[in-house]
């Protein structure tokens, strides 16, 4: 984001928007995120979006610094909130956020990869949004590659059968266990998450 923002010339009060909007996106994450998500919004109601607008509304126990934060720079909480929800569509600086290849997106995908093991050179996130900030057009080129890389991630990653299988292990057994578990429990630490329920 602060990429973008540099190599394009937006305004400052951009600037901070759009980086203020990268670092808290996914404030609102839960314990385990992805895997237990699912079952935490069918059982209680709850996901990383709902809580991300709590958090940054103030309406948690966290909320009131962040937002004091946001104030004092001068940034709009709902303009944030309008970018990292989606609802600020795909202007130019909503698509960072919302389009099919979006920031979160590229640094998640390149970043994930790294961890799945070797693999051959690839542009980093940092390098596609430099070129997707100096031209006028989308760098369509780098946006290919990155489908594959995206594609792979999935493939060797988060959609393997062992990733399939663990997501699957975990839900079950939140699910049959619903009991010991609460709404409150999205708002810990994994450690915390972990302490609490041992055998999951």
């Amino acid at each position: 984001a602060q990429t973008y923002a540099l190599l394009t010339g937006i305004s400052e009060r951009e600037r901070l928007t759009i980086v203020a909007a990268a670092l808290l996106h996914d404030v609102g994450h839960g314990p385990l995120s992805h895997t237990l998500e699912p079952v935490f919004e069918a059982e209680f109601g709850i996901n990383h979006h709902i809580v991300t607008r709590q958090i940054l509304r103030g309406e948690t126990i966290w909320g009131d610094e962040i937002r004091a934060i946001l104030r004092g720079a001068g940034i709009d909480v709902e303009e944030v909130l309008s970018l990292v929800s989606g609802e600020r569509g795909e202007d130019r600086l909503g698509m960072l956020f919302s389009g099919q290849i979006n920031i979160d997106t590229l640094e998640g995908i390149t970043r994930c990869r790294a961890f799945a093991g070797r693999r051959h050179a690839y542009l980093s996130a940092h390098s596609i949004v430099q070129k997707w900030a100096m031209n006028s057009d989308m760098p369509c080129k780098e946006f290919d590659a990155f489908w594959e890389l995206k594609n792979s991630v999935y493939n060797v990653f988060i959609g393997s059968p062992k990733g399939a299988a663990l997501d699957a292990i975990a839900q079950a057994y939140m699910r049959s266990n619903r009991s010991s578990f609460a709404g409150s429990d999205f708002m810990t630490t994994e450690r915390t998450f972990r302490k609490r329920h041992r055998h999951l």
